[in-house]
């Protein structure tokens, strides 16, 4: 997603809308992949207060994306 926003920031005159489509399927990826790093191979309760700060911040941080519309689906 880092990637993805370093490309959005650099083209964003190019665009008047960015989509992000899907942010409960990254909630899915990000959280598989952070348990895989547990005990149990799942992610623990703490991971979801985690990931929601993260996507607070993800969804700040491309909401500031000069002249650009961003439009997110879950």
């Amino acid at each position: 997603m880092a990637d993805f926003y370093g490309y959005a920031k650099a083209h964003a005159e190019e665009y008047d809308n960015v989509v992000i489509d899907n942010l409960s399927h990254y909630q899915k990826l990000w959280l598989m992949f952070n348990g895989r790093n547990t005990k149990s191979g799942q992610p623990e309760l703490q991971h979801y207060g985690i990931f929601d700060t993260h996507l607070i911040d993800l969804i700040s941080v491309f909401n500031n994306l000069p002249n650009t519309n961003i439009v997110y689906t879950a």
